[in-house]
């Protein structure tokens, strides 16, 4: 009785139980932060008063309100259309540290200034590329362009040392590697699914191609017997035909010679 008393004692310990509740309350916090991001990002409006707004300030059409339009504005000129890895690299970073309690003592301060040090490379090149590549996109209301003013910056910095594709597979090769740091994510493991996809994709198609000819030969079989009942149908004997009725005709006797004429009878239906 001591012992599941003890146990019971050990199991209900406050502890553990603020621990994990801090750190799920701190993962939803940072996920609703980060949706707020998007809807601020995605609802950017020029006329709104921010960073490079200048002018009379006037309602707020972002949906994020005075906050949401100073970092739309400022997120969006700097880093173009990348400026929506902010939010994703805050999900990220919630799901890192609060996701299961071993892995959070996994995660020391060198791996996750390697994880950001990763986002940020990433977040440059890509911008760099973007603004490389895509300059304008007449859809969408950017203030500096797809690539921001840094993606910008670099990108004409780069093309005057490498030339386009020299700068284009510098570019790609930051953005793979910084892409590597911030999700530790291994390119083999990525050939090695493709290739397993592959293999999959290729031995269903062979037995899609062996199963093929015995399928088309029962559509044969099926065709031909189906028509052999049709043609039966048709060469079928017709029936015999109805008697069709007559008006009777009553039979008159043949005069005889020199006897008076008959008259006729008309005939009654």
């Amino acid at each position: 009785m001591a012992e599941k008393s003890e146990k019971l004692i050990v199991d209900e310990a406050p502890g553990p139980y603020i621990l994990r509740s801090l750190r799920e309350g701190g993962m939803w916090i940072l996920i609703c932060f980060a949706l707020y991001l998007v809807v601020s990002l995605a609802s950017y409006y020029p006329d709104d008063p921010g960073w490079t707004f200048t002018g009379a300030k006037g309602q707020v059409q972002n949906s994020g309100g005075r906050a949401g339009a100073w970092f739309a504005d400022v997120a969006l000129y700097f880093f173009g259309l990348f400026a929506y890895l902010l939010p994703l690299m805050v999900v990220w970073s919630a799901m890192l540290l609060f996701r299961h309690p071993q892995t959070q003592s996994k995660l020391g301060p060198h791996i996750l200034t390697l994880r950001w040090f990763g986002f940020f490379v990433t977040l440059t090149a890509g911008s760099a590329l973007l603004a490389l590549l895509l300059p304008k996109l007449s859809l969408l209301t950017l203030p500096t362009g797809t690539g921001g003013i840094l993606g910008a910056s670099l990108s004409k910095a780069l093309l005057a040392v490498f030339n386009p594709v020299g700068t284009t597979l510098f570019l790609l090769a930051l953005l793979l590697s910084g892409f590597t740091l911030m999700t530790g994510l291994s390119w083999f493991l990525v050939m090695d699914g493709i290739g397993a996809g592959i293999l999959i994709l290729g031995r269903w198609a062979l037995t899609t191609a062996n199963t093929l000819p015995g399928w088309y030969a029962r559509l044969r079989e099926q065709l031909s017997a189906l028509r052999a009942r049709w043609f039966s149908r048709e060469n079928k004997e017709p029936s015999e035909p109805q008697e069709r009725l007559e008006p009777h005709m009553p039979v008159m006797p043949t005069p005889a010679e020199g006897g008076p004429k008959p008259v006729p009878v008309t005939p009654q239906i």
